[in-house]
């Protein structure tokens, strides 16, 4: 359909057509100028852009701006004071991570994120019987050096941002396995995922953030989500 005409008030793009200017702007009026006290450029040389907070996880993140999504509660939270980006990829493990940081978080940004949410270990924690292990599996010790990993390229960046290192949920095996059936994911009669393996993961994830030193959090959602009575109830299949 052909563009609404502009009311003869509105100059330039500056008032939507569906918008009734109140302002009364005259059409030869000259640009806004930005406060001396913005930064002349931001991320993508964009003027003045906010600071990013950078969500970078596997599908739990992917899905974290879904309805009561935690990435969803950040955008809400910091709206217009920082732009929340997902970095969030289904199926990936702490290894698939450390080779994504180069792209995800090149050292020579000039405007670095001033937060960063480190969410794996729930792929990483398949059983190595599993027919995921192969493509998901990473043993524990090489899951703790590659969070290790992820924590000290994170505080390459000028300036660093402030990290906080998100263990793994829990994850209920059997509604896990009975949503891989029901989706035709599988034909292995077992899970392969379960709670005591996860916990494993999620113990050394916070070590890995204790090690991490100053602006390193770590924050243990296993230890907190499994003293809440039915906790079960909160993921949407077991894993998520």
């Amino acid at each position: 359909p052909a563009e609404p005409a502009r009311r003869a008030s509105c100059p330039g793009s500056r008032c939507p057509p569906e918008r009734t200017p109140v302002c009364g702007v005259p059409d030869d009026a000259p640009s806004p100028v930005l406060p001396s006290s913005l930064p002349s450029s931001g991320h993508d040389d964009v003027s003045g852009n906010r600071p990013r907070i950078v969500l970078f996880g596997d599908s739990i993140t992917e899905q974290s701006f879904g309805d009561g999504g935690f990435g969803a509660a950040l955008a809400d939270r910091y709206r217009r004071h920082a732009d929340v980006m997902l970095r969030g990829y289904s199926g990936y493990n702490s290894s698939d991570a450390v080779a994504l940081l180069p792209h995800v978080f090149p050292l020579d940004d000039p405007t670095p994120p001033v937060l960063v949410t480190v969410c794996f270990g729930a792929n990483d924690a398949v059983k190595p019987d599993s027919g995921a292990a192969r493509v998901q599996g990473c043993p524990l010790d090489a899951y703790a050096r590659n969070v290790r990993a992820i924590v000290a390229h994170l505080k390459k960046l000028k300036p660093p941002p402030r990290v906080l290192v998100m263990t793994p949920p829990p994850v209920d095996a059997e509604a896990w396995q009975a949503f891989r059936v029901a989706r035709g994911y599988t034909a292995e009669e077992e899970s392969d995922r379960e709670l005591s393996r996860t916990l494993e993961y999620a113990n050394a994830t916070m070590a890995a953030a204790r090690e991490g030193g100053a602006g390193v959090v770590g924050l243990d959602l296993f230890g907190k989500m499994v003293t809440v009575k039915g906790w079960e109830r909160c993921m949407s299949d077991g894993l998520h």
